[in-house]
């Protein structure tokens, strides 16, 4: 079985949760210090490899009312490098639609 990689992106670091093989739960496993886009996807690249990811989960720091802001913007920039690097790997936005953010970021 593969799991799931969460990614709390954020300007200054991305939080970094794994679930466990049966996809059931996540636990904490890293904080990376954003540096450059490159280095981050090679940090996310080796996360990929460790633990047999096959999905990202990317959460979006939505407004209370359901709104997207300057920082969902920053998120989507990222989502779209990741699946330019890594086009093998699934991305689910945690909402609805991951084919909504890939359209948003081709």
């Amino acid at each position: 079985m593969k799991r799931y990689i969460a990614l709390d992106v954020g300007s200054k670091t991305i939080g970094i949760a794994v679930s466990d093989l049966l996809g059931l739960t996540a636990q904490g496993i890293k904080t990376i210090k954003r540096t450059s886009a490159k280095e981050d996807l090679k940090a996310i690249g080796e996360l990929i490899t460790n633990y047999e990811v096959d999905t990202f989960v990317i959460g979006l720091p939505k407004h209370m009312n359901g709104d997207e802001g300057e920082s969902c913007k920053m998120v989507r920039n990222f989502a779209g490098k990741i699946t330019a690097a890594y086009p093998e790997i699934n991305i689910n936005s945690g909402t609805r639609d991951c084919k909504r953010l890939r359209r948003k970021n081709p």
